[in-house]
């Protein structure tokens, strides 16, 4: 039977039983608290159980329950009553129904339920645990509550100190970590991101200074917004969510989420926060709005990854069968971000030994390359620009695009200091161009285009080193400004040299073709059966301790042979001019009507062909043996040959088709004497002018005609049938031989 009390009672144990006394009256329980402002005092060894108090709508009628060192309350239904927990005092297993409560340093609190409103107050180190809260305010101070539930309509705030662990926040419910408290092991449950109720579902508030270690948000919610406000090991699913720098209340700006896992539909956004090491699986989502900050995170098979504009990512990493997408800014910096998609105005940095791999770069999407870092195995859409500056590396990098000249062809620009290996340009272009800037085995192919020592984008000139490209499928490299070292040039590849580029080591195979323009120079190049080698005016083809061969120079166009070089199969044509000189050598090559070749001190010309009409036509091919020059088994059929100076030297000449050959002097620059020939052959109108220089063993054959002028000498030429000799006045004819036929 239960009693109803009023007035200031005591609950004491008294032989062995609990019971109450006011004023001399003493009653057994269980009693009901009624009246205006009733009191219990529960004092140690008293346990009161069944305790009631009817609810009451006045807060001055409250009843009060004051629990001492010792006391305790339990298995009791408490209305409307404020009950005070002093420090070894007990309140366990009641239902608290609107009540105000307050659990003092050293009290206990466990078990408990507390519906439809009222305060719970909890202070420094009183314990609490598995506390049910439901439509209430609970202010935990410096307090360990374990094992509790907040169910819709509850709100636990922990400061000072307090410890929130194993703690269910129910959908409606809320749990907030404020300034030095700690959540642990703390799920929050609801239908989740877009679900039924979005801004009601279990939430886990992380204020400034806060900290959450091994939440579940299961559906639920959690935020980490405050300077100081940290998430670790955080589990996100079943459509719950994170936010990191912001809340739903609209407040921004700090906190830090580490080792976040999402999965099954978790997400996580970022905003003016720092997500670190996020590990995004099948289902789960990231996103990084403006001013956040995601680093070091791995998305897996399923999982998504974005970065919004005015977001930063950082050593991200996207594996296969993941997703990531950047409009903001993804960084490698001292790691690896790997798999991301760069959307239009999205930007990837790699730099201080970062590595940015296996990246897309959409059109409009950009990357920057610098200080030791290096972007690999990424490819380049129409209009993805990826910029490589000093320190930085591209390897494995593909641009794709339409072509030569395309306004919006992907684009890998080497700048200053840059560096670029194995690059695929399949219709886009790369630039190679700044002091240090070097690119090496690029394949050229799709129409796509190499500017080596010239940024067509930029519009920037000077400086630059590409080695190993190979030309093919209509692939293009200009040289203007930098070099380009043993460039392969292939089936419809070609590679054109002009203003101060340089082209060293070229091999040009059948269908490819090199051209050299205006203060263009070639060195060394070898143009191989089916290509095309040619020399515009202006440009140069220089043989230099190598060889180069195959090429054809056009009118303006040079051809050098120098110091151990060989110039080979060479074609000359009007205009184009030939020297060769300091051990080099010009060999089986052809000089059209109009082109010159000048063999110069230490040159050697081997098997030239010279052509034209014949004599003292003005523009005959000609090849001019200076001082110190030497020419072997020559060809003048109808061009021209010069042997003049001291040491010039002519072998085995084949004078024809009303060609000629000076010895000693110089028709073309009008120079006199010195010069030897030995064992030209004059026939079909081939002829032969010795003034100043000696000519030996001439074979005079066939309407030939040999004539020594003043201080000419002939020694024993063979005069044939046909042929002529003629001496006049000053020169000189010794030994020879006259057979049948000759004059």
């Amino acid at each position: 039977m239960t009693t109803s009390i009023s007035g200031v009672w005591s609950a004491v144990l008294a032989n062995g039983k609990t019971v109450y006394q006011s004023n001399g009256q003493v009653i057994d329980g269980p009693v009901n608290l009624v009246g205006q402002a009733p009191e219990l005092h529960v004092f140690s060894g008293a346990v009161v159980t069944g305790l009631t108090s009817p609810m009451s709508a006045w807060t001055a009628k409250w009843a009060s329950a004051f629990i001492q060192s010792g006391g305790t309350i339990e298995n009791s239904t408490l209305q409307s009553i404020v009950a005070v927990v002093s420090s070894g005092g007990v309140l366990a297993n009641n239902m608290l129904d609107h009540t105000g409560d307050k659990i003092h340093s050293g009290g206990t609190a466990i078990n408990n339920t507390k519906f439809n409103g009222g305060d719970f107050y909890a202070d420094r180190s009183a314990r609490v645990n598995n506390l049910t809260i439901g439509q209430s305010l609970s202010v935990l101070s410096g307090v360990v509550w374990s094992g509790g539930t907040v169910q819709s309509g509850g709100i636990v705030s922990a400061v000072a100190g307090s410890l929130v662990q194993d703690a269910l926040v129910s959908r409606g419910g809320q749990v907030a970590i404020l300034s030095g408290s700690t959540a642990q092991n703390v799920r929050t449950l609801g239908t989740g991101l877009n679900g039924p109720g979005t801004g009601i579902q279990g939430s886990l508030i992380l204020s400034a200074g806060g900290t959450s270690v091994d939440a579940r948000i299961e559906g639920g919610y959690m935020s980490v917004q405050g300077n100081g406000a940290v998430s670790r090991d955080a589990y996100v699913t079943s459509n719950g969510w994170q936010d990191v720098g912001s809340n739903n209340n609209g407040a921004t700006g700090g906190g830090v989420a580490s080792s976040t896992t999402l999965i099954n539909g978790g997400a996580q956004f970022i905003k003016n926060g720092l997500a670190v090491d996020t590990q995004v699986s099948s289902g789960g989502r990231q996103e990084v709005a403006a001013g956040g900050t995601a680093q070091g995170g791995t998305v897996f098979a399923g999982g998504q990854f974005q970065i919004d504009a005015g977001g930063t990512g950082i050593n991200n990493a996207i594996l296969s069968g993941g997703q990531g997408n950047v409009w903001g800014i993804a960084q490698a910096s001292n790691g690896v971000a790997s798999g991301l998609t760069v959307q239009n105005g999205g930007s990837a940095v790699a730099l201080s030994g970062g590595r940015l791999s296996a990246a897309t770069l959409m059109s409009g999407g950009r990357a920057i390359v610098s200080s030791a870092g290096v972007m690999a195995d990424s490819v380049l859409s129409r209009g993805g620009v990826a910029r490589i500056q000093s320190g930085g590396t591209a390897t494995g990098i593909t641009a794709l695009g339409n072509g030569w000249w395309g306004t919006e062809e992907a684009a890998i620009l080497i700048g200053a200091g840059g560096t670029s290996l194995n690059a695929t340009l399949s219709g886009g272009y790369q630039s190679v161009q700044g002091q240090g800037a070097y690119s090496e085995n690029t394949l050229i192919t799709a129409s796509g285009w190499q500017d080596v020592g010239w940024n067509s984008r930029d519009n920037t000139y000077g400086g630059g080193v590409a080695s190993g490209s190979t030309l093919v499928g209509g692939g293009k490299q200009f040289l203007s400004g930098g070099t380009a070292i043993n460039t392969l040039i292939s089936s419809a590849g070609t590679q054109t040299v002009m203003g101060t580029g340089i082209a060293s080591g070229s091999l040009i195979v059948s269908g490819g073709s090199i051209v050299v323009q205006a203060g263009g120079t070639s060195f060394n190049a070898q143009v191989a059966s089916g290509g095309v080698g040619q020399v515009n005016q202006g440009g140069t083809a220089v043989a230099l301790n190598g060889q180069t061969s195959g090429m054809t120079v056009q009118n303006g166009g040079s051809a050098l042979a120098l110091s151990g070089g060989t110039v080979t199969n060479f074609t000359l044509l009007s205009g184009a001019r030939g020297f060769v000189s300091s051990s080099g050598v010009m060999a089986s090559s052809v000089l059209s009507r109009g082109a010159v070749a000048r063999i110069q001190s230490g040159g050697t010309a081997s098997h030239l062909t010279a052509s034209g009409n014949g004599w003292w036509g003005t523009e005959e091919a000609a090849i001019l043996v200076g001082s110190g020059g030497t020419s072997l088994n020559a060809t003048l059929s109808g061009g021209y040959q010069s042997v003049q100076g001291q040491g010039a030297y002519s072998e085995n000449a084949l004078v024809t088709g009303n060609g000629w050959q000076d010895v000693g002097w110089n028709s073309r620059d009008n120079t006199y004497g010195g010069g030897v020939t030995s064992g030209s052959t004059l026939v079909s109108g081939g002829k032969q002018f010795i003034s100043g220089g000696t000519a030996v063993q001439t074979v005079v054959s066939a309407a030939g005609t040999q004539t020594i002028l003043a201080t000419g000498i002939a020694s024993n030429a063979i005069v044939l049938s046909g042929g002529r000799t003629l001496v006049t006045s000053g020169g000189i004819l010794s030994g020879g031989t006259i057979g049948q036929g000759g004059p």
